[in-house]
């Protein structure tokens, strides 16, 4: 059981192809969503009095990935990268550290299994208000795991 020492308040994110043959342009993002799982199911209804019916579980289902961060010099490259990776699919593993204060130690790392990308949402440019511009890139993928404690340092 945890005693919540070290809380996820703020935190920020890398994204990395530990093993792509070449280093891939994604980098650092403030922003994680789709870290999520469920179960789908067939319900069963049971005969007779039909006052009970039971759920068989079928497959395991994941929510697409988006990480999202404010526009940065890195852009251009992210973007050509994602268009060639849905040209020329190619799911491969990828491993999201996430980081607190220490920018040199992640709190925890989550490896996701054949990510690939399936969109990229460029900065909404505009005057009205005080909104931060974001570019975002989706990705789908077969599953994750959370790595153990060793990983932390790779």
């Amino acid at each position: 059981m945890s005693d919540f020492s070290e809380l996820a308040l703020s935190a920020n994110f890398t994204l990395t192809f530990p093993h792509a043959e070449k280093k891939d342009p994604i980098g650092r993002f403030t922003g994680l969503e789709g870290l999520s799982l469920w179960m789908e199911g067939d319900e069963l209804y049971a005969g007779g009095d039909n006052e009970s019916s039971h759920y068989l579980p079928t497959r395991m289902k994941y929510k697409p990935l988006v990480v999202s961060r404010p526009p940065c010099d890195a852009t251009p490259a992210v973007c050509q990268w994602v268009i060639d990776n849905m040209k020329n699919p190619q799911p491969r593993t990828g491993e999201v550290r996430i980081y607190m204060q220490d920018p040199t130690s992640p709190m925890f790392v989550i490896e996701f299994y054949d990510l690939v990308p399936v969109a990229w949402r460029g900065p909404k440019l505009t005057t009205d208000g005080l909104i931060v511009a974001n570019e975002e890139i989706e990705f789908v993928h077969r599953g994750f795991k959370f790595l153990p404690e060793t990983s932390k340092t790779a």
